[in-house]
């Protein structure tokens, strides 16, 4: 994707891809050319902050927006490169994946949507599901993962010094631990 005019560095939010606000701690993206390291985004009240990088090239620089930036005009620097930006409190986005979108209404119906193309969640009550899987699907396919033992103790649980009951969860599997107290 080539969003910047020649020379020019500009600057999206890496869910979205647009020119737009930018929240602390969400993910932006750069584009320009001769890219590199290190990132700076100096907020409204001049205070400068490094901004965590992950993937760059010559062309393209992830980057983190960092927390404790002051609401409102921003200048984003990419090494010798600068642009403006605005921060915001939030800047909602979704992440595009390459899937299609299934929802599914109260009713039951069904319906299909490229994730390329705008998408409303609908109305309350309106179940959307990423990728086709529902969450019985998913589900499923966790617990087909597990092994006998994880099964059992996430069933049952254990007990701790403390007089607890504790559900360890499974970390490799994304489940996290449950206390119960008494």
């Amino acid at each position: 994707m080539n969003l910047h005019a020649a020379g020019a560095l500009t600057v999206v939010s890496a869910a979205t891809d647009q020119i737009g606000p930018l929240a602390p701690e969400s993910l932006a993206a750069a584009f320009g050319t001769g890219l590199e390291a290190p990132v700076v985004v100096t907020g409204s009240a001049g205070t400068s902050r490094a901004a965590p990088v992950f993937p760059i090239s010559a062309t393209q620089v992830n980057f983190e927006i960092p927390a404790g930036n002051a609401l409102g005009p921003a200048t984003v620097t990419v090494g010798n490169a600068q642009a403006a930006a605005q921060i915001a409190a939030v800047s909602p986005g979704l992440f595009r994946l390459a899937v299609e979108l299934v929802s599914t209404a109260p009713d039951g119906t069904q319906t299909v949507t490229p994730a390329t193309a705008v998408i409303s969640l609908g109305p309350p009550g309106t179940h959307v599901t990423i990728g086709g899987a529902t969450p019985a699907d998913r589900a499923t396919q966790i617990v087909s993962q597990m092994t006998l033992d994880e099964k059992i103790t996430e069933l049952h649980g254990i007990q701790d010094n403390n007089d607890y009951r504790v559900v360890p969860g499974v970390a490799r599997l994304g489940i996290p631990a449950l206390d119960i107290t008494p």
